[in-house]
């Protein structure tokens, strides 16, 4: 008796299509630091919140997991709101028109 194959699911399918679309980033230096060490691109309006941005890369920074989530005085995913404040100003600071 041959079994079905399950179909995929619509969120296996975004997270292929995330992995495609974030992997020539990665490696690049971070736009903070400069470092190169385990890079990734980070989306400045959430992909969660505009479908329309999220496989847009003028919506994104490259940055290091120190400044990714990790980082105490500068980082985007940081738990203290002061530190996302600062991260916020660095990245209008930088790049005018993208936040």
């Amino acid at each position: 008796m041959k079994t079905k194959k399950k179909p995929a699911n619509h969120s296996s399918y975004r997270n292929k299509a995330d992995e495609i679309f974030m992997s020539p980033w990665r490696g690049q230096p971070c736009e903070v630091y400069q470092s190169r060490y385990k890079t990734v691109f980070h989306h400045i309006v959430n992909k969660s919140r505009s479908k329309a941005l999220r496989y847009d890369p003028r919506n994104g920074l490259i940055l290091c997991p120190r400044h990714h989530t990790f980082g105490n005085e500068l980082a985007a995913h940081s738990t203290s709101q002061l530190v996302v404040e600062r991260f916020l100003q660095m990245v209008q600071g930088n790049a005018p028109g993208t936040v």
